[in-house]
């Protein structure tokens, strides 16, 4: 409850002057009071006092804030594209449209299997230096490309990754798979690399004479 000192009227409510100083609108139960006279009243909630018109921005604020965090939610666990690493090691990296790990699979046997945890969350360009380092006498002019890597859109996209993956790993061949080839690997129980590279050199359209280094 709250004292103030009535300094106007209007037949419906009363203007009162409180003891900190304040101007104060009270409604209906006291507007009977007099001007000059102390009334009683009841001190109205924070939600009453605060105003509309400051409130809707700040609401709207929390929730377009709340929708991009769900938005980052679902899209970074979300693979956009599947990298193939061979013919050794196999390792296989499911990335997020933000070019970030979000999935492994490699052998139990694998010496890469203790520091799988390890490349969740960094830039996939990043995880395939650590996962593709040539001998120091080859590291600077490979005579020809050590290792492969299998691009498989899960989706229609930008294909700016295979060719960024290219540029940036002389030492690997990058190719291009449609999604179904390796839902095929899958469903076979073989690894998804070596599947894509017999899948190539049987399609002329996708094939190239490097391959054949890569066959088993």
């Amino acid at each position: 409850m709250k004292r103030g000192l009535v300094v106007e009227k209007d037949g419906q409510t009363v203007i009162v002057l409180t003891p900190d100083g304040r101007f104060q609108k009270v409604k209906q139960a006291m507007a009977h009071a007099e001007l000059g006279s102390e009334i009683i009243f009841e001190n109205p909630s924070f939600f009453r006092q605060y105003s509309l018109g400051r409130a809707v921005p700040v609401l709207l604020l929390t929730f377009l804030l709340f929708v991009m965090l769900c938005l980052l939610e679902v899209w970074g666990h979300e693979v956009q594209m599947y990298v193939s690493v061979g013919p050794e090691p196999k390792v296989e990296f499911g990335v997020n449209r933000l070019n970030r790990v979000v999935e492994v699979y490699t052998s139990e046997l694998s010496p890469l299997l203790e520091k799988a945890s390890s490349f969740y969350g960094q830039p996939i360009e990043k995880v395939i230096r650590q996962v593709t380092v040539l001998p120091t006498d080859e590291a600077a002019y490979p005579a020809s490309p050590r290792y492969y890597l299998v691009t498989s859109q899960v989706a229609s996209g930008s294909t700016e990754l295979s060719q960024k993956l290219q540029d940036l790993l002389p030492s690997a061949l990058v190719l291009t798979v449609p999604a179904e080839v390796r839902e095929n690997a899958m469903t076979l129980g073989v690894y998804p690399g070596d599947y894509a590279i017999n899948w190539l050199l049987q399609h002329p359209d996708h094939g190239t004479e490097q391959l054949t280094q890569f066959i088993q």
